[in-house]
């Protein structure tokens, strides 16, 4: 794997951070890599709701982490000790290995979740986080992609969020606190933060709360059963939220598609192909040309402008 990377001490002294070589241009892959580690979730999550039989999470890291070097490199990460106690007490745990405990506990501070998997990546678990994140991540089971959202300068530390952004900095703390270990001091929660940034960031996350059930019937294509004005009016404020803040560009492109699909919806198609037009930008800046999202808002523009045409 090589890439305009090199790992290195971070500069805040805390484990090892991802900075670049040379200059990166935003929608540049930083990191392309086959995860070490790659646990479906099918079946669900080991924790926090310990849905996952922890025997599985143990026999697939054994399985499938089984160079004695990675293994070793692994087993040096950061965890909580009460991860690792609660781990190890569990009575599915079915070993009496005491690298089991610790093993699942370091699983559950630097694996990374695509949705479908949970992957451990040799380079990317490496890459810490800011709420003022200059790059995004995704991938499947067979492929784990890092691409910058913005310019990054050469020695500059790539930075990814391992949470919602789209929350305000008290509960981004106490996610990070509780679910990471660590307190977070980037820009955007630290003593000098941008309160005006934090008000967006916190009347966002209010209004995620009011289209759960839109992006459900959005998966399903059931739209017109529950689209009603106010759906339509919460997902323009958030866009208008999200174009305040650069740095949650991965968030903003997947509102702006559903967006384009609510105007479809209310037969808006100009002001649908507008937006979804936008929300391909963004895809192909954060998610790069190919992918599977990015594939689908690119048929979904398609399917408008000839709607637009006819």
């Amino acid at each position: 794997m090589t890439g305009p990377y090199v790992i290195r001490d971070s500069v805040n002294g805390e484990g090892d951070g991802l900075f670049a070589t040379r200059d990166i241009r935003a929608g540049e892959t930083v990191v392309e890599e086959r995860p070490l580690v790659a646990i479906d979730l099918s079946k669900g999550r080991f924790l926090p709701n310990r849905s996952l039989p922890l025997a599985r999470i143990y026999d697939e890291w054994n399985k499938q982490l089984s160079d004695p070097k990675e293994r070793k490199d692994y087993l040096k990460l950061s965890h909580h000790e009460s991860d690792a106690q609660l781990a190890q007490n569990r009575k599915d745990a079915l070993t009496s290995n005491p690298e089991a405990g610790k093993s699942i506990a370091i699983w559950n501070n630097n694996c990374l979740g695509t949705g479908s998997h949970d992957l451990y990546s040799k380079v990317s678990c490496r890459i810490n986080h800011s709420c003022q994140k200059n790059a995004t991540w995704g991938g499947n089971g067979e492929r784990f992609v890092v691409r910058a959202i913005r310019a990054i300068k050469k020695d500059e530390e790539v930075l990814i969020s391992y949470i919602s952004l789209a929350q305000p900095r008290k509960m981004r703390s106490d996610q990070l606190r509780q679910g990471y270990g660590f307190v977070c001091n980037c820009p955007a929660c630290g003593k000098d933060f941008d309160q005006q940034s934090d008000d967006r960031r916190k009347i966002v996350c209010s209004l995620n709360k009011k289209l759960p059930k839109v992006v459900a019937a959005a998966k399903l294509e059931k739209f017109d059963k529950v689209v009603r004005p106010e759906h339509v009016k919460s997902c323009e404020d958030a866009v208008a939220l999200l174009k305040e803040e650069p740095t949650m560009i991965d968030e903003l492109f997947v509102k702006q598609e559903l967006l384009a699909h609510l105007y479809r919806i209310e037969k808006k198609h100009p002001a649908a192909s507008s937006m979804i037009q936008q929300a391909y930008e963004g895809a192909r800046l954060c998610r790069g040309d190919g992918d599977e999202h990015t594939e689908r808002i690119k048929h979904a523009l398609q399917g408008l402008q000839s709607l637009i045409q006819s």
